[in-house]
């Protein structure tokens, strides 16, 4: 098969053949259109010289019925609606090796940049390789921490993570949320933007070895339809806030952005070498049950750009869907949600009658399509969920931001060596991090944007080679980086 020419071979054909026998709002039964697929499938095999792809057949004849099962002549294929994206591999369509989509002049650079971060050498994940690589650097996400600059974790709890190899992690509501909805965000961005967003791993930054970072994804040269998209190069950094507020308008650093994702995104660009990444806000709300589903035919649903909030239409059918949920069949615990899996539909522009097929087709096949679930996992149930908000915004990157903030969190990562090769100081770091030290970061979780505040005392603690600061001296501290 020649990719997306065969596609496009099964698509004309077949449209042909239901234009010669249908008119538009055409009604027919389930069952009548159950046997068009199959007068369909044998009018192909005698034209075709290869074994059918039925899967295909099925999928392109349905997509030509309304789940009134009313025949539409021209299925609406602009702007990414109706991909084939579900076919990605199985017909080298995918961004990597798809070479059938002509890269203009002034993008070869960046194609070239694309691939290059694509094929740099990744460690499997979650092996020994791939855990020590993030032991030894300071990653996008703990920046802000590093810098003294999240009003949510200490500097000194970060460096007890990196002096840790074993340092637990402790899942909760609010990271299983993101996690979870991930995947489907990236998906109403690609349905958005028509582009195709590649994953990476964790990619470290070339000049400074101890930084690293791990993308959401990156924009790839590919539409959804297989066409060049100028999205080429900019990055997705994805947030599906549990119940944190999405601001629309204001400052893109404290505002739109809280700012200790600001310092993650800086760091990303620099590490990727990159000049821009959209920071994708997603308000993902759960429905109670399919009944509720079934009736919110038109969800409200605002999607705005920019930094003034400017309100974008987005097509129906992306406002509302559903996921699987499978949990671990040798831990039904309260925290077992934590480590259930899922799977996701292949795009989003689905009826309700392509997502119960979907469905369907899906728990009937999984013991083939994912062994690693079905052998561990059991299937819970079906959540239905809509889009309630999302917000798209543009961050540049800022090299003289980076420039200031380097010698900082050069000093950190300096003090995370000291305290590796000093046990009794780790220790004594460890006893005073029970205390009120840890406590201050948890309970002030109101400051927006106090960096130039926090910048200017995080050197002083880390000018000296250990921090001194007794636990009764915090208590009675306003600033938590004064020394005595």
């Amino acid at each position: 098969m020649e990719n997306c020419k065969d596609i496009k071979k099964y698509y004309d054909e077949i449209q042909k053949i239901l234009d010669e026998n249908f008119s538009d709002n055409d009604e027919v039964s389930y069952t009548d259109k159950v046997e068009i697929e199959n007068i369909v499938t044998d009018t192909l095999n005698m034209y075709f010289d290869e074994i059918l792809d039925n899967r295909l057949v099925t999928d392109i004849v349905s997509r030509h019925f309304s789940s009134q099962y009313k025949f539409t002549s021209k299925v609406n294929m602009e702007k990414g609606n109706s991909c084939f994206r579900e076919y990605d591999e199985k017909y080298k369509l995918n961004e990597i090796e798809n070479n059938d989509i002509p890269v203009p002049k002034e993008y070869q650079k960046l194609q070239d940049h694309f691939m290059m971060l694509f094929n740099l050498p990744q460690p499997e994940q979650r092996s020994k390789a791939w855990f020590d690589a993030r032991y030894n650097m300071i990653t996008a996400s703990d920046i802000a921490t590093a810098l003294g600059e999240n009003p949510y974790e200490a500097p000194e709890n970060l460096i007890l993570k990196k002096c840790d190899p074993d340092f637990p992690f402790l899942d909760n509501k609010f990271v299983h949320h993101g996690k979870k909805y991930e995947p489907t965000a990236t998906m109403i961005y690609e349905h958005i933007y028509d582009v195709k967003v590649t994953e990476f791993g964790c990619l470290k930054d070339p000049k400074v070895p101890f930084l690293g970072a791990s993308p959401d994804g990156i924009c790839s040269k590919s539409t959804l339809n297989n066409k060049f998209s100028p999205r080429l190069g900019t990055m997705l950094e994805i947030k599906c806030p549990y119940s944190r507020e999405i601001k629309t308008k204001g400052l893109i650093d404290g505002d739109i952005c809280p700012h200790y994702y600001y310092c993650q995104v800086q760091i990303q660009e620099q590490c990727c070498e990159l000049e821009d990444c959209d920071f994708w806000q997603c308000k993902l709300v759960e429905y109670e049950s399919r009944e509720e589903y079934l009736k919110d035919v038109k969800p409200k649903t605002c999607h705005s750009i920019g930094d003034k909030g400017e309100k974008v239409k987005i097509n129906p059918l992306i406002e509302k869907g559903c996921i699987l949920q499978f949990l671990p069949k040798n831990k039904i615990t309260e925290f077992c949600l934590f480590d259930a899996k899922y799977i996701y539909p292949p795009r989003l522009d689905l009826s309700v009658d392509e997502y119960d097929t979907w469905v369907l087709d899906t728990l009937g096949s999984y013991k083939d399509t994912h062994p690693d679930i079905f052998q561990d996992y059991v299937f819970d149930q079906v959540i239905y969920w809509k889009l309630a908000k999302s917000h798209n915004v543009l961050i540049k990157r800022d090299k003289d931001w980076f420039k200031q903030k380097y010698p900082i969190l050069k000093k950190f990562w300096q003090k995370v060596q000291d305290y590796r090769a000093d046990t009794k100081k780790l220790e004594e770091l460890k006893d005073m991090m029970g205390g009120s030290r840890n406590k201050y970061f948890r309970y002030n979780t109101s400051i927006k944007d106090m960096a130039p505040y926090f910048t200017e005392k995080h050197v002083l603690f880390l000018n000296n080679k250990w921090n001194d600061l007794e636990e009764d001296d915090v208590d009675e501290c306003d600033d938590p980086f004064i020394d005595d």
